[in-house]
């Protein structure tokens, strides 16, 4: 059930970060990921991030058991949106625009 950041346990247990929205030029793209200790999912999503402009505004890493639960805030321009949900799903890792 951990393993599976969008279930609600999962997102009970590791909600997404915080992040104040009145500063915040653009829009958030939160992304959830998991990793087992020795994996690079955690390098690899922040590598990604970087490599598509975002900056990283709030971010929460957990570890439960064997699971290492990560969720971001990214902040985007509103132009880089859809690249940016696109190129997380095609690497696996969960994203989706949140909610003003």
């Amino acid at each position: 059930m951990l393993a599976d950041v969008s279930s609600p346990l999962a997102r009970r247990l590791v909600p997404a970060p915080d992040i104040e929205t009145t500063n915040v030029s653009g829009s958030i793209i939160d992304i959830a990921f998991t990793a087992r200790p020795g994996e690079t999912a955690g390098s690899q999503a922040l590598s990604l991030a970087a490599r598509l402009g975002c900056d990283i505004g709030a971010g929460v890493f957990e570890s439960i058991g064997e699971i290492q639960i990560a969720r971001l805030a990214l902040v985007v321009s509103d132009a880089q949106v859809d690249t940016v949900l696109t190129a997380m799903t095609n690497a696996g890792i969960t994203a989706e625009v949140r909610a003003a």
